[in-house]
């Protein structure tokens, strides 16, 4: 286990949802428009979310487990960053027994961004 996951997990950091995608070996695009604010139409010039993503990227457990609770992103936010279904990483998260949010609310990565 490396430092900053050790001291993350003993509550000294937040993980951040880059860090965690580079933990679990998911790539990360560089740059661009979907970590800025116009990304639900940088997604759509972006396409399907097959055309984004012809083989979806491998998800472990964990991942599932760290992204949606740790960190507190929305299926929906999963799903562009994977590839994988957000039904797909619903059922995963349920699967592992892990409570689902209420749908329709916002996530609680979403309601930090908007509090900043």
């Amino acid at each position: 286990m490396d430092v900053r996951r050790g001291r993350r997990r003993a509550g000294h950091l937040r993980p951040t949802g880059a860090a965690t995608l580079h933990e679990h070996g998911i790539p990360v695009r560089r740059g661009g428009a979907p970590y800025k604010r116009d990304n639900d139409r940088a997604l759509q010039r972006a396409g399907t979310i097959t055309e984004r993503f012809p083989t979806p990227a491998e998800v472990t457990n964990s991942f599932l487990a760290e992204a949606y609770t740790e960190i507190g992103l929305a299926a929906g936010h999963i799903e562009q960053l994977t590839g994988q279904p957000a039904e797909r990483v619903l059922q995963m998260l349920h699967e592992q027994g892990v409570p689902i949010r209420q749908s329709g609310s916002q996530s609680p990565w979403l309601q930090r961004q908007r509090e900043r």
